[in-house]
């Protein structure tokens, strides 16, 4: 679902914590959620940066979310 473009965005960057130096970004994943408190209704977008490593791809996890 996409979320209405008119609506605030509230952005959180979230770094993977393993990240071992030398690491290669390579992209980003956004999540957007829908939150509101009693006086903003806006969006909280969470951008998780993507890194190419030994292991493979690494990627912050997301924060607990009340609905998954």
């Amino acid at each position: 679902m996409v979320l209405p473009a008119h609506l605030p965005r509230v952005t959180e960057i979230m770094e993977p914590l393993d990240k071992e130096p030398g690491t290669k970004k390579i992209g980003v994943e956004i999540t957007e959620i829908f939150e509101y408190n009693p006086v903003n209704i806006y969006v909280r977008q969470i951008i998780r940066r993507k890194y190419a490593c030994n292991q493979g791809v690494l990627i912050a996890d997301l924060p607990s979310l009340p609905i998954p």
